[in-house]
Order: C-alpha cells, then sequence, then structure tokens
C-alpha cells in the first residue's frame, strides 16, 4: 500500500544528513529536504486554482502500513505524476485490475 499526495511551500525538518539511497538518483527524488534550496530543487510549479505558482513537492509513502513505513520526495519537475515515479523510480509493477 502505499499514499501520495502534494505539499506546497512548507517548512519540511528532516533529520540532518544525505540519506539519499545510491539507487534513488537525484533525477528521480531524495528521502530529505534538509533547507530550501533542496526544496527548490525537487519543487514544481503548477497552474492550480487558488495556490497559482506555488512552488510544490510531491511526495509518496510507502509501507504504509507496516512497521517500517518510507518517505519519498520526487522530483516533481521530472515526475508530477505519482505513478511515474513509483513505476519508473521505484520499480513497481501497479496494473488496473480486479483481485480475483
Amino acid at each position: 500500500m502505499w499514499i501520495a499526495v502534494a505539499i506546497g511551500a512548507l517548512p519540511v525538518t528532516c533529520l540532518a544528513a544525505d540519506t539519499r539511497p545510491a539507487w534513488l538518483p537525484g533525477s528521480c527524488g531524495t528521502l530529505l529536504l534538509d533547507d530550501r534550496p533542496t526544496f527548490d530543487l525537487y519543487a514544481d510549479r503548477n497552474n492550480f486554482p487558488g495556490a497559482m505558482q506555488v512552488p510544490a513537492v510531491k511526495f509518496t509513502i510507502t509501507g504504509v502500513d507496516t512497521p517500517a513505513p518510507q518517505l519519498y520526495f520526487q522530483n516533481t519537475r521530472n515526475y508530477p505524476y505519482h505513478y511515474d515515479f513509483v513505476v519508473e523510480c521505484l520499480g513497481w509493477a501497479i496494473e488496473n485490475r480486479a483481485r480475483a
């Protein structure tokens, strides 16, 4: 199970250290946003009514129903859709069919 939502211009406080694993290239995203320049690197601006041109970084949480959930900040410029991020960057295979 995974959850995906978007946030914009919110202060993010994380542990200090570059925790991006080697298998997650910066073109995909990171596990840590520790300052405003890093936020800006992964943020994109969209034209949503009520939030015109507000910078936003999308994120995905995997394993929310496990003892070890994982938060990923997407490179929103390269991956504006959560589906593309989890398939291309996390290597998930997602099918759109009913379970038997």
